[in-house]
């Protein structure tokens, strides 16, 4: 008898460690390919079918399989893609009359859509570049100056213009620029100091004003759009006497109605395709709202201090959402994330998965594929593409919250 219960208890326990060694191969990505990727700062498509990178004297666009669609030498200071990852647009340094910029479009085919340029003082900040989803349209914005310009293909001037009146030079004022359905969004304040209000402009892709509406006093902190235009959410803070930050996030529709207001700031924000999740990334924690109530459906906190969250990714319906973590290393003058990891939460927030990504990142971006089956992640020289399982039976350590 005693042999055959300690048989049980070893048959047990065997099947019990294939079990959970299922589990972990059904939670855990595959890594799918990678391959020699130039070197510079990506940009990512919104499902990643193409990344483009930006290096020191070029350009490169490659597609989801690694091919290169374009190459373009320069010495390109800022870059863009659209949503679709059909167009391209890159502002380059040139020597005319002094120093200059040259914006530059190009579609997948490497045909130019367009060239302007600009005067620039290398003093101030770089003009900022927002391309529609379909790359039909580009805002440009100058933050010295508080003003924006509107293009369309073939480089053509569609409006030109001030945000606010009597506007005083300074390199100091933040702008955030934002673009979603058939309209561009600008967050930025006249005068630069936090007792003033940030405000939020909606413009047409022609560049007409359809509305404007005022923060509370503050500093602002960003600007993010659905891909429909149906919900905007803009961000401000203000560091109080006693050198507290307080920060608040303001939820707008297409209309311009404030629908809600919340504690905090995001450093990034992601929109589900069908307007009904919206999950928000922090220094160290994660949120899922649902909308147009807003209401958190659940928050996670990373449970290591010298973790951070880098980059989000969400398939189109919110259901399933990707988030690269890692630790912030300061060297040789670039931020390096060392120990990285891509972390998978479910619906309901739970943690599926932990998969440990054994290179150091440099400027990292995911993308999820619309079917949310490949994830793509790009970095400096890096590009690796990832296969998700749609089952998964673990979690592992962290602080999740339900409400």
């Amino acid at each position: 008898m005693f042999r055959f219960a300690r048989g049980v208890l070893i048959f047990a326990g065997i099947l019990l460690f294939t079990n959970l060694s299922l589990s972990q191969n059904l939670a855990s990505l595959h890594l799918q390919s990678e391959g020699t990727s130039p070197a510079g700062s990506p940009r990512a498509a919104r499902f990643g079918e193409s990344v483009v990178w930006r290096g020191t004297e070029s350009l490169v666009w490659q597609d989801q399989q690694g091919n290169k669609r374009l190459a373009l030498n320069g010495q390109f200071l800022q870059h863009a893609i659209s949503a679709n990852g059909e167009v391209i647009a890159a502002l380059e340094k040139i020597e005319k009359d002094g120093i200059a910029l040259r914006l530059q479009w190009q579609d997948r085919n490497g045909r130019s859509l367009g060239s302007n340029v600009f005067t620039w003082h290398e003093d101030d900040p770089l003009p900022q570049i927002c391309l529609d989803a379909n790359g039909s349209a580009l805002l440009l914005g100058q933050s010295t100056s508080a003003q924006v310009m509107f293009l369309a293909a073939e480089g053509q001037m569609l409006g030109d213009k001030k945000l606010f009146d009597n506007v005083a030079y300074s390199n100091e004022r933040p702008m955030f620029l934002a673009a979603g359905g058939q309209s561009f969004w600008v967050l930025s304040q006249n005068t630069p100091t936090p007792v003033n209000s940030p405000t939020l402009v909606c413009f047409s892709a022609a560049g007409e004003e359809k509305w404007r509406r005022d923060l509370p006093a503050g500093t602002p902190g960003g600007v993010a759009v659905a891909p429909n235009g149906d919900w905007i959410l803009a961000g401000r803070y203000q560091v109080t006497s006693d050198n507290r930050v307080e920060s608040s996030l303001h939820l707008f529709d297409g209309s311009g109605a404030l629908r809600a207001t919340l504690h905090g700031l995001f450093r990034q924000a992601h929109f589900a395709e069908n307007g009904q999740r919206l999950l928000l990334m922090d220094r160290r924690q994660l949120r899922l709202l649902n909308l147009p109530d807003a209401k958190q459906l659940w928050q996670y906190h990373l449970p290591q201090r010298n973790d951070m969250f880098v980059g989000i990714a969400s398939d189109v319906k919110g259901e399933n959402h990707f988030a690269l973590a890692a630790v912030s290393n300061f060297k040789n003058g670039r931020f390096v994330f060392e120990q990285a990891r891509l972390i998978r939460f479910n619906a309901s927030g739970r943690q599926q998965s932990s998969t440990a990504i054994k290179t150091d990142l440099i400027e990292p971006v995911i993308a999820l594929s619309p079917d949310g089956r490949r994830l793509t992640l790009a970095a400096d020289g890096v590009k690796q593409t990832y296969q998700t399982t749609t089952e998964a039976k673990i979690q592992e350590k962290g602080t999740r919250s339900d409400f």
